[in-house]
């Protein structure tokens, strides 16, 4: 299974979004055979619209075809027939599909390594490799027509890709990938057809894409005791420029450094991160212990306190996944899997001890995990399916091509006796027996109604019940299925469930996406629900990602703001106060007034003393810089901002008629007559007052993407992937390349000055420093640079990625936050050894109180603000 097919054909997760009308119970039946939809004359008639907040997005379908929307992923599946929902493009027989990806281009940035993530063409040209190939004899065949063309997709910049091919079965197929890319969203589509439907359906799914309507993300809401008045100019075609704009840029330089101050945190390292969003939890000695990407947090039951725990505390990797209590030689152990590797907490130190004590000293995520204590066992997500036997340490993988599990990634891993199921909720479920022996349930086994399968439980009676997107099914003892679904279950008002439990006493208990069920079977019906939406003690309108009973078979639920427990009466959340809002950093900046800015998700503002997090809506950086009055400019994926402290004036890339060139913007500074340079992947444009003028591939513009700026001396300093430039206006002087055997590399990301005058120059593979048309590079700091902060002193914080690394994977031991005492050495590398919250370093800063400040983050995988004070 390629990459590609895991990001667009994840099946979508059960749970109710809304409430909705629900039809009247019936009793349960068997599920009906689907009936594949007839042709549609016209291509919009009977269309109905599909709307998700989470995703801001909307896009109209036929009544008759199915959806299934899973906000979690930024996934949208719709089929001509439910049976192709979990179906490969290469499987279909018959009918359509289309398959939609939200995303942004922060996130696709980590893919598109050719060109550029808010280029559709090259979204479209990465996906493209990843997904088509000529395939063998007897093997599905999905081959490219030509190349990705630009083309208006849904009235919106996008990007368009043909291709054809056949099924394991000889059926000839076909259909388009789409890219677009409008401001930060980047959405991906592929679309699907069999060939014998492509006349009556190519027009139906075309008129679908080009009904796609995407708005922006929602951001957190403003703190109530923040000031209101501020206003947002409207995007228009000219951009509002503030009052006094040659005010703006007729000062001299930036705005000076702020006045030195002091903090009252006292010495040492700090962790800012949000670990409320919880993806599992545990009971263990009376507390309850949550995981997260934002650290582990152990809650006591009895008082409510919590404590969290992160590298600071022992853990290899600020990214949790899954938490278990097992137990190893008799003696009950709490085991967290984390992004690297297994750890188990020792009560006696307040520690942590390697999975080494276990036999398991592999350096890998673990996104999920299981107990079975009856057979000694600890079930891994790892390398497709692993068993590890805690009385051994012997380690046992089980995988898709080597053992014919229904597929390589799993959701949950459940033991039944002595065998282990592995649910995909795409793929069906795997069953492994105690011999090895896989059988695969799946509609294409059809031993199965439904392959999106998301959890797998076993009643007292012994019958097999299945999560499912479509519903709840009950496998008898004949293998013969009775199914509750939207249809005839008053429990399941649109999705089936994504958790299921049974307590001793028989109760059944389902997970869906915000409730929480005590099924009745008999009636289809729950004897008690409880609602995030509806039920004062639960996390106000929280997702549900994880469902387990305590050892007196009450629920407990992890949602996305915390864990809550059920007592039998009533339900008592926890959550941790004044967490960060999200664990995603990749950029910082202080101004003159003291305010420190951080980015990543969205832009925040706090202060020395962290105080307080206060969004600033509708700015998302990727650089920031102050002019001399105190005005911000920001450079973003869609254009170029300024903030004069009440409105906010758009040069938008997508207007109308765009006065800026149509690029992603990377970097922004100001040079000593006040104008504005702001670089990107396909040039620069300079703002002096209301002239704007663009320097792009039109002007000849053939020097790669602007990483970084940086005025120095009289001149304007441009990092770029092809070296390093000097910008003259409209001109501009290419001051080192490839050919320089010094210059570690030719892409270079971030620049600095030196008080001595040199520049420094941070590069893929290494630091070099640039004086005099000469070039030097440095013997120490060997990673791929990412950042770097100079003090007058002439010490020098840099931040670096691992050279040869992928997605974060192995790579060579050259990345942390390294520091030059500005006499004679680099005197210091941290690590998430010495404490950072994980491996990915973005961004390094140091504020005016003397503490450094360093982004780090990796999207969906964890991250936080390191602070170090002196």
């Amino acid at each position: 299974m390629t990459l590609l097919t895991l990001l667009f054909l994840v099946a979508c997760g059960g749970g109710d979004e809304e409430p909705t009308a629900v039809p009247a119970t019936t009793a349960p039946t068997a599920v009906p055979t689907a009936v594949p939809p007839t042709a549609v004359p016209d291509p919009t008639a009977g269309f109905v619209q599909l709307e998700s907040e989470t995703l801001a997005l909307t896009i109209s379908h036929p009544a008759d075809w199915v959806a299934e929307a899973d906000d979690t992923s930024g996934s949208i599946l719709l089929a001509s027939d439910a049976a192709l929902l979990a179906a490969d493009p290469g499987d279909i027989a018959e009918g359509g599909v289309v398959t939609l990806l939200a995303s942004t281009v922060e996130e696709m940035s980590f893919m598109v390594t050719d060109g550029s993530a808010s280029n559709p063409v090259d979204v479209a040209k990465t996906f493209g490799s990843f997904f088509f190939a000529e395939g063998a004899e007897g093997e599905a065949s999905m081959v490219a027509a030509g190349e990705p063309t630009a083309a208006t997709v849904a009235g919106q910049t996008g990007a368009v890709q043909n291709y054809s091919g056949t099924t394991e079965t000889g059926v000839a197929i076909g259909g388009n990938l789409y890219a677009i890319v409008q401001g930060e969203r980047v959405i991906i589509l592929l679309t699907a057809v069999a060939s014998d439907s492509q006349a009556a359906l190519n027009p139906v799914v075309e008129a679908m894409v080009n009904s796609i309507s995407i708005g922006e993300l929602p951001v957190a809401a403003e703190p109530t005791a923040e000031p209101t008045t501020e206003a947002v100019a409207e995007p228009t075609a000219e951009p509002e420029v503030v009052e006094e704009p040659a005010a703006v840029v007729g000062n001299p330089a930036v705005a000076p450094a702020p006045e030195a101050t002091t903090t009252v945190w006292p010495s040492g390292a700090y962790i800012f991160s949000n670990a409320n969003p919880a993806r599992e939890a545990a009971i263990y000695n009376g507390q309850i212990w949550t995981v997260s990407p934002g650290g582990l947090v152990a809650y006591d039951m009895a008082t409510g306190s919590g404590r969290k725990y992160t590298p600071l505390d022992g853990l290899p990797d600020i990214g949790t996944f899954s938490v278990e209590v097992c137990p190893v030689n008799g003696v009950d152990r709490l085991i967290v899997g984390t992004r690297r590797g297994l750890v188990l907490y020792d009560d006696a130190t307040d520690g942590w001890e390697s999975g080494a004590a276990i036999g398991f000293d592999i350096d890998t995520g673990i996104f999920d995990m299981a107990c079975d204590a009856a057979n000694n066992r600890l079930l891994l997500d790892h390398d497709d399916v692993s068993i590890l036997d805690l009385a051994t340490g012997t380690l046992t993988s089980y995988t898709e091509d080597d053992n014919g599990l229904a597929w390589f990634s799993t959701v949950e891993l459940i033991p039944i006796g002595t065998d282990v199921w592995a649910t995909t909720n795409y793929r069906g479920a795997s069953q492994i027996a105690a011999d090895g022996t896989v059988t695969v349930y799946s509609e294409a086994n059809a031993n199965t109604p439904d392959d999106s399968i998301s959890d797998v439980a076993q009643a007292p009676d012994g019958t097999f019940w299945f999560a499912a997107s479509d519903g709840l099914f009950q496998r008898q003892s004949n293998g013969e299925y009775v199914a509750f679904t939207r249809d005839n279950s008053a429990a399941i008002s649109y999705f089936g469930p994504s958790h299921i439990e049974f307590a001793p006493n028989g109760d059944m208990w389902l997970g869906f996406t915000s409730d929480i069920c005590r099924f009745d079977p008999a009636t289809g019906d729950c004897f008690d629900n409880y609602s995030t939406y509806s039920d004062p003690n639960l996390p106000a309108q929280s997702r549900i990602s994880g469902l387990k009973l305590d050892a007196d078979g009450n629920p407990y639920v992890a949602l996305d703001n915390g864990v809550a427990h059920f007592d039998g009466t009533a339900w008592t959340s926890y959550q941790l106060a004044g967490e960060a809002p999200y664990n995603f950093f990749s950029g910082l900046h202080q101004t003159s007034d003291g305010t420190i800015w951080v980015w990543g998700e969205t832009l925040l503002r706090t202060d020395v003393d962290v105080t307080a997090w206060t969004p600033l809506a509708d700015v998302y950086p990727n650089d920031m810089v102050e002019a001399a009055d105190g005005t911000l400019w920001f450079a973003t994926s869609s254009g170029i901002q300024l903030f004069d402290g009440q409105r906010l004036t758009k040069y938008d890339r997508y207007a109308e008629n765009p006065v800026i060139l149509p690029i992603t913007y990377n970097a922004i500074e100001l040079d000593s007559d006040g104008r504005v340079y702001v670089g990107g992947d396909g040039g620069y444009v300079i703002i002096e007052g209301e002239d704007i003028t663009n320097v792009g591939e039109t002007e000849g513009w053939d020097s790669g993407n602007i990483r970084d700026l940086l005025f120095a001396d009289g001149v304007m300093y441009a990092a770029t992937t092809e070296g390093l430039l000097q910008l003259e206006g409209e001109t501009w002087t290419v001051l080192l390349d490839e050919t320089y055997v010094e210059l570690p590399s030719k892409y270079i990301a971030a620049l600095a000055l030196y008080p001595d005058g040199a520049i420094v120059l941070g590069t893929g593979t290494g630091l070099a420093y640039y004086q005099d048309g000469a070039v030097r590079k440095d013997p120490v700091v060997t990673g791929s640079i990412s950042d770097i902060a100079v003090l007058p002193s002439g010490e020098v914080y840099v931040t670096a990625f691992r050279t040869n690394s992928f997605f974060g994977s192995g790579g060579d031991d050259n990345n942390g936050l390294f520091y030059y005492n500005g006499v004679d050495a680099w005197s210091m590398r941290y690590t998430v050894a010495e404490g950072l919250p994980m491996e990915s370093f973005r961004a390094v800063m140091v504020d005016n109180a003397g503490a450094v400040w360093v982004a780090t983050g990796d999207s969906g995988l964890g991250g936080g603000l390191f602070r170090l004070v002196p």
